[in-house]
């Protein structure tokens, strides 16, 4: 649940300003959870972003 929401984030960060420090924050943010994670989690996880438009 935690890597949907970092995504779900750096997402809404690149809509209002991809060259912000805001989406540079979330998308490390992101990167960092997705280190951790195995590939059956990163394959659920981008599949429920996929499902939810994100």
């Amino acid at each position: 649940m935690r890597l949907i929401k970092l995504g779900m984030d750096e997402t809404d960060a690149a809509d209002r300003d991809i060259d912000g420090p805001g989406f540079d924050k979330a998308k490390n943010a992101f990167d960092a959870a997705k280190d951790g994670c195995t590939k059956a989690e990163l394959t659920a996880a981008y599949d429920a972003l996929r499902r939810h438009g994100y």
